[in-house]
């Protein structure tokens, strides 16, 4: 019977971190909407040929989108590692369950 909180609670562990995931690139993909309005991506450049910020976008729209992606991309690569080993623990358990 113990064996089954500690899986449930490895499971729920496992299944949280994957909503937090798709939580995550859910944010991603709404700060690549603003910059594909925009019209840019996460390299072109904000000045134009004489080295003058673009008039023809939202500098700090787009700015804003391009560092909020940055940190988000950090945080999805820290939530892949962690739900990597919390999916080790749920199998390292399930198989000392299964050998008991």
């Amino acid at each position: 019977m113990g064996h089954e909180v500690n899986q449930s609670t490895a499971a729920a562990t496992a299944r949280e971190l994957m909503t937090q995931k798709d939580a995550i690139e859910n944010k991603i993909k709404e700060f690549e909407q603003v910059l594909i309005a925009q019209g840019v991506g996460m390299h072109e450049p904000l000045v134009d040929s004489s080295g003058f910020p673009r008039a023809d976008i939202d500098l700090m729209a787009v700015r804003t989108a391009r560092a909020r992606i940055i940190a988000l991309r950090n945080d999805h690569k820290d939530i892949m590692s962690r739900i990597e080993s919390a999916l080790h623990e749920l199998h390292a358990e399930n198989k000392k369950n299964l050998s008991t």
